[in-house]
């Protein structure tokens, strides 16, 4: 029951509806392997981490995010609108929930679907905050190891691991960028506008 409880801040990704896939999984692993790309492409690099690096960057922007997304959780949530409670229109967007143990799939009304985008955008900024805190922290020890191997392998590893650190990087900054994009929309649109 509470690995189930833990595990609700990412149902949003879970999200079944036609409209939603797109901007969940295919746009951010788009945006993330075109930016990789380009970072590779730079003729400077910028500095994974350090002073001036895009950790610390990347740190400072996620690390405020989660409590405007609490914020815009609890008003969502305590919004005394009878709008929100209304199902959505088809096709309503559907999730699994978990009544008395029993798994059932249900339509969602405006106030879930936007108290679930907002967990996980505070889930996933808090995901984010410790990538790249754990980023800052590892990488002088990466390095060292890298360091040790013999040449032909030390450019593999620097490849695989920083591109694979750009990759997750981007990934999850384009998921957490187009995500809180859908959700400005709906409060500032859509949530006014309830049978469209």
């Amino acid at each position: 029951m509470i690995w189930y409880q833990i595990r609700r801040a990412f149902a949003f990704g879970k999200i079944k509806h036609p409209d939603l896939a797109p901007f969940l999984t295919w746009v951010p692993l788009t945006v993330g392997l075109l930016l990789s790309l380009g970072f590779e492409l730079l003729p400077v690099r910028p500095k994974f981490t350090g002073d001036g690096s895009v950790s610390r960057h990347m740190l400072n922007v996620f690390a405020i995010l989660p409590g405007f997304y609490i914020a815009a959780l609890a008003a969502v949530a305590t919004f005394n609108r009878e709008e929100m409670d209304f199902e959505m229109p088809n096709p309503a967007p559907k999730m699994v929930l978990r009544t008395r143990g029993v798994d059932q799939e249900m339509s969602l009304t405006f106030r879930m679907f936007l108290s679930h985008m907002f967990s996980y955008l505070t889930a996933l900024s808090f995901v984010a905050v410790f990538l790249f805190m754990g980023a800052e922290l590892i990488a002088p020890s990466a390095k060292l190891l890298i360091e040790m191997l013999p040449t032909a392998w030390k450019r593999i590893a620097i490849f695989v691991v920083s591109g694979g650190y750009l990759l997750l990087s981007f990934w999850l900054a384009a998921k957490i960028v187009l995500t809180t994009m859908i959700g400005l929309y709906f409060l500032a649109e859509r949530i006014h506008r309830p049978q469209v």
